[in-house]
C-alpha cells in the first residue's frame, strides 16, 4: 500500500481546520476542495491521508464530525482502522456505525466486522442506533420500521427489498480503470445529486455478501470487462447496469454520466438532476460564433496559452494582436493558436514547430458542425468526415501525423512550466470568450478570478465572504488561486 505525502496531510488538515462547520454543506464543500487541483499520485493517496488526519482532530469534535461524515459519505473504506482505533478510545456510537458500514467493503480488513460485533456489548447505544448498527452487519436483521426498512435497502440493495422503500437511489463506482481525480469528481456529482456513493475497490481481501450489490443499482465504471468479476459478488449483475465514463470528464460529459445513471434508475429513488452549468459553448467552443470572440491581454494569454510572456510577444507578429491605449489584446482564435503551437513544442523532438501552425489556427473560420478538428505540424487544419480526416481547405484525405485539438484543451506541461485546462482552467473557474473578454471567471457567475486575488491581498479571504456571499469558501479559494497564478505570469 502506498504512504500518504506529507503534503497532502497537511493539505488534508488545513481543509477541514478552515472550514466553518456551520453553513453550507461543509462535508461536500470539504470534500470539493481537497479534490480540486490534486495530481494523478495525490489523487491516489488521498483517502490514506484523511485516515492519517482522523485522529488528529480527536481535539476538534466539530471538524473531526466532518471528517468522519466524509468517510462514509464516499465510502473511504481506507480510513476504517483509523475509525476502530478512535473506537477503542472513544466508544463513540457515531463512529461504531461509520465504521460498520466500511466494514462491509470487499477491501476491508476481514477481522473489522467481527470485532465489531465483539465490541458492541461495551458502546452505549440508544435502541435506535442499536438496530441501526446491527441491519448494517446482517442482511438477515428484520426491519421493525419504515426507517429501518429505508436503512436496510440503502446498506443491502440487493436484499430483495422493495425499491420504493429506498429513499435515495444507490450508485456503484468501480475502480478496476480509470483515474482516481475522475472517479472523486463523479463521486461529488451523485452525492451533490442526493446518491449514495459504493466504491467497488481494485483490490479485494474477502468476497462480500451478494446482498451489498445486487442486480439494479447502476454502476459507473470505465470498461464493461468489470461485470465479468463484479459476478463475483452477484451472479444477477449484468451489462444493463454500466455506465461506461471516459479518462477525463467537462462539465457536458458529467451531466451525461449523471443522465445515463438517472436511466438506470428504476422506483422513487431518483437524482436530482441541476440544470446543465455550462451553456452551448463550453460544448462547441470551436463554433464560428464562438470562436473569434474574446479580449485576452497579455497575462490571460500567457497564462492560458504559452506560460511565458516573452513567448507571446515573440509571436506578436505572427498573431497580430488588436491594440488599445498601449496595450495589446487576443482573440480566442489566437489563443487557440498560441496553445497548439506550444503543445506541438512539448511534445515535438527538440522542439522545433513551423509558425504556419499559428497562421492557420488563426485563420481558420471555426466548424459549424460539431466534429472532431485536427492540426499537423505544417499548420494543415483537418476535419473529420466519415470516419476519415480531411484538409479543410482541399477536402483531400490526408495520412501524415497529426494532433486533436481536443488534447490541446487539456492541461500539459511546457519547459518545466504548467498550462492549465482551457475552458476550465480550475475546478471552480471557468473561461468563455463572450463573457468579460474570457478572463477565468467563477463558475456561472461573472465574477473575474484575478479580481478576488487582488481583493485578497487587501481584505483577507474571510472578507471575502462578506463581499461575495453568493460564493462559497471552496469557490472563493479556488478563484484566489487561479488569479494569483495569473496575475503572477
Amino acid at each position: 500500500m502506498i504512504a500518504p505525502d506529507l503534503s497532502v496531510i497537511r493539505n488534508s488538515l488545513a481543509i477541514l481546520g478552515d472550514l466553518d462547520p456551520r453553513e453550507g454543506t461543509p462535508t461536500l464543500e470539504a470534500w470539493l476542495e481537497l479534490i480540486s487541483d490534486l495530481s494523478v499520485p495525490e489523487s491516489e493517496i488521498l483517502p490514506l491521508a484523511l485516515a492519517e488526519v482522523l485522529p488528529l482532530l480527536r481535539s476538534d469534535p466539530d471538524r473531526l464530525r466532518i471528517a468522519l461524515d466524509l468517510t462514509t459519505t464516499f465510502d473511504l473504506f481506507e480510513t476504517l482502522t483509523s475509525l476502530l482505533q478512535l473506537l477503542v478510545t472513544s466508544r463513540d456510537p457515531e463512529i461504531a456505525l461509520k465504521a460498520a458500514v466500511l466494514s462491509l467493503s470487499p477491501a476491508a480488513p476481514a477481522e473489522a466486522e467481527p470485532w465489531l460485533r465483539s465490541i458492541a456489548d461495551r458502546i452505549e447505544f440508544t435502541a435506535a442506533q442499536a438496530n441501526a448498527f446491527r441491519i448494517r452487519l446482517d442482511p438477515a436483521f428484520r426491519p421493525e420500521s419504515s426507517m429501518e426498512l429505508a436503512l436496510h435497502g440503502q446498506v443491502w440493495p440487493g436484499s430483495g427489498i422493495s425499491e420504493s422503500e429506498q429513499a435515495f437511489p444507490i450508485v456503484a463506482i468501480d475502480e478496476l480503470s480509470g483515474p482516481a481525480h475522475t472517479r472523486w469528481v463523479i463521486a461529488a456529482d451523485l452525492v451533490q445529486s442526493g446518491a449514495i456513493v459504493r466504491r467497488i475497490p481494485r483490490n479485494w481481501v474477502k468476497t462480500p455478501r451478494p446482498e451489498w450489490l445486487g442486480p439494479r443499482m447502476p454502476i459507473v465504471a470505465w470498461t464493461s470487462e468489470a461485470i465479468s468479476r463484479l459476478r463475483a459478488i452477484d451472479d444477477r449483475v449484468n451489462v444493463a447496469q454500466l455506465v461506461v465514463a471516459p479518462d477525463t470528464v467537462d462539465d457536458a460529459l458529467r451531466i451525461r454520466i449523471l443522465t445515463q445513471v438517472n436511466e438506470r434508475l428504476s422506483g422513487r429513488a431518483r437524482l436530482r438532476l441541476r440544470v446543465a452549468p455550462t451553456t452551448q459553448w463550453a460544448m462547441r467552443p470551436l463554433e464560428p460564433d464562438v470562436y473569434r470572440l474574446g479580449a485576452f491581454d497579455s497575462k490571460e494569454m500567457a497564462f492560458l496559452g504559452s506560460g511565458s510572456r516573452s513567448v507571446l510577444y515573440k509571436l506578436k507578429n505572427e498573431l497580430s494582436p488588436r491594440s488599445v491605449d498601449s496595450d495589446y489584446y487576443w482573440s480566442f482564435n489566437q489563443l487557440v493558436a498560441l496553445r497548439t503551437w506550444q503543445y506541438f513544442r512539448a511534445t515535438t523532438p527538440r522542439g522545433k514547430v513551423s509558425t504556419t501552425v499559428l497562421k492557420s489556427l488563426e485563420d481558420f473560420a471555426g466548424a459549424p458542425k460539431a466534429t472532431r478538428i485536427g492540426i499537423t505540424a505544417t499548420g494543415s487544419v483537418l476535419i473529420e468526415q466519415d470516419g476519415s480526416f480531411v484538409d479543410h481547405k482541399t477536402g483531400q484525405e490526408v495520412f501524415t501525423d497529426f494532433i486533436l485539438l481536443d488534447k490541446v484543451f487539456q492541461p500539459f506541461t511546457i519547459g518545466g512550466g504548467h498550462v492549465p485546462r482551457l475552458l476550465d482552467p480550475s475546478h471552480y473557474t471557468r473561461v468563455h470568450p463572450g463573457v468579460l473578454g474570457g478572463t477565468p471567471t467563477v463558475k456561472g457567475r461573472r465574477i473575474p478570478a484575478r479580481t478576488i486575488a487582488e481583493l485578497v491581498d487587501k481584505t483577507g479571504i474571510r472578507q471575502l465572504n462578506t463581499l461575495y456571499p453568493e460564493l462559497t469558501t471552496a469557490e472563493l479559494r479556488d478563484a484566489v488561486n487561479v488569479g494569483e497564478q495569473l496575475l503572477s505570469v
